[in-house]
């Protein structure tokens, strides 16, 4: 027991000498006390003058800490996926800080079913979704990616997907992920070689040499014509993936029992344009290894 003030003592001497002018500093007692902003929003408070960023890692551990004493929720690391912002500042013991708030996931699970040893299940995002008030040290807090406008739709169907799944199941999810890309962009390389053209859609892959297209794109998406027998087709295994277009892979994050976005469209699954693949732009922030999924 006698350890107990000893540690909280080192705890005090830490926490001064990473905020040398906080007691001294009016604006910071501001932000402290929600004069400034407020501590918390609900999610449907925010609207189109609202901007999504994914801040990579700051630089240096001190500056998570003074991010974190701004949270409502100081036991949860901060997180760098997903956070929201009006481009607003502070300036707080000679650091300019952006105002921004970050939405933390939460899991539930009712007694009976943590008897029978069942893993919690994430709370959906909703409208009346708590996000709380980070500080983000633009000194150090690094690069800002995947800058675009609030939307309240598109946040609540990339939440469940890109934000709330955590664990064993998203690693799962985004091995996953990024072996059906590779595949994918495999096929269309081959496409190419074989016919000097990407095809103009990605069912053009699973077409048969009896049906091969005529037409192709370049990469600039100027169309060119495929010369008769060069197509070697198909390029995918034209069973399982998606039930509308069998043989495209799934994307493991759309719900496939979902009324929006369309799970049987393929537009919902994969962007293609011009030979090029990526992740859909309802995938917003970043895979655990903090890659943007945009960037994958």
């Amino acid at each position: 027991m006698k350890r107990i003030p000893y540690l909280l003592g080192l705890m005090a001497m830490l926490l001064l000498s990473a905020l040398p002018s906080f007691a001294q500093d009016a604006k910071l007692l501001e932000v402290l006390a929600g004069k400034t902003a407020p501590l918390t929003l609900k999610l449907g408070q925010l609207d189109g003058t609202w901007r999504c960023i994914s801040p990579t890692p700051p630089k240096n551990g001190a500056d998570t800490f003074l991010s974190l004493i701004v949270s409502s929720q100081m036991h949860q690391p901060l997180p760098m996926n997903v956070m929201y912002t009006k481009g607003e500042t502070v300036t707080a013991a000679g650091e300019v800080y952006l105002l921004a708030y970050n939405y933390s996931p939460q899991a539930m699970a009712s007694p009976e079913q943590m008897q029978r040893g069942e893993a919690p299940k994430m709370v959906p995002m909703t409208a009346d979704s708590e996000i709380t008030l980070c500080l983000l040290n633009i000194r150090t807090m690094g690069s800002l990616l995947d800058i675009h406008p609030f939307d309240l739709k598109q946040e609540i169907a990339a939440g469940p997907n890109a934000m709330a799944l955590q664990g064993a199941e998203r690693k799962a999810k985004e091995a996953s992920l990024k072996g059906n890309l590779h595949e994918l962009r495999n096929a269309l390389e081959q496409f190419q070689a074989d016919t000097g053209a990407y095809p103009l859609a990605l069912t053009d892959l699973l077409r048969d040499e009896a049906h091969q297209p005529t037409a192709g794109v370049d990469l600039e998406g100027k169309r060119v014509t495929i010369t008769r027998g060069s197509y070697k087709g198909p390029y995918l295994t034209t069973q399982g993936g998606l039930p509308s277009a069998p043989g495209i892979p799934l994307n493991p994050f759309v719900d496939m029992n979902a009324a929006q976005p369309d799970p049987n469209n393929v537009a919902t699954h994969w962007k293609y344009q011009n030979g090029l693949l990526h992740c859909p732009d309802w995938m917003k922030g970043n895979t655990l290894d903090n890659i943007p999924y945009n960037g994958l």
